[in-house]
């Protein structure tokens, strides 16, 4: 493993990339980086976790394969083209040891236990990324990716605001408690 004990799949446009190329960069990066998982192909249990920074932090999902206690995980990486002046957004997923201490500090909530190979997993990823369409910060964003593949797996663990916080939601929070404030600092000022 590498200083920081993960091994990243290259990536591609997954807006662009189709089904079949997908399997093939997914079994080149499992012949080379998958030792301690199943073939690919084969079903296995997962134990699926949502991780999280917090609220308004980046949200990826890790399957744990619980035989080895290996892990992968699935996330949107996001960049900003600098020639086009818009968001890049790539579907990333990479082995990860879990006992390293950034993984250990994020937050943990498990969705429960999946059984289905790893290329299917994989590929309702690559699914879900072409069907979201463009890569909005309040919405459309990392949380509802990893929300609405939870959902497309069909893990038993129920997602609630608690743990996903929309971005759109969370952003209308954030306003009104600040409109809020604002509002009671301009009484408190013009009061005087």
């Amino acid at each position: 493993m590498s200083s920081c004990s993960k091994k990243v799949m290259k990536r591609a446009d997954p807006y662009q990339e189709e089904k079949t190329q997908f399997l093939q960069r997914v079994s080149s990066f499992w012949l080379d980086h998958g030792q301690g998982f199943p073939s690919p192909r084969d079903v296995a249990s997962w134990n699926v976790y949502l991780l999280s920074k917090g609220w308004f932090g980046h949200y990826s999902l890790m399957f744990e394969f619980e035989e080895t206690g290996k892990a992968f995980i699935i996330h949107l990486l996001k960049g900003h083209n600098i020639d086009t002046e818009h968001y890049e957004v790539e579907l990333h997923f990479m082995a990860i040891d879990i006992s390293h201490p950034h993984y250990r500090q994020l937050k943990q909530t498990s969705l429960g236990k999946i059984v289905k190979p790893a290329n299917e997993i994989l590929l309702c990823a690559h699914t879900r990324m072409k069907q979201m369409g463009g890569y909005q910060a309040l919405i459309n964003n990392c949380q509802e990716f990893c929300q609405n593949l939870a959902k497309d797996l069909e893990c038993t663990g129920v997602l609630t605001g608690l743990d996903v916080a929309v971005g759109g939601s969370a952003f209308t929070i954030a306003v009104g408690i600040l409109g809020l404030a604002g509002t009671i600092i301009f009484k408190l000022v013009t009061k005087t």
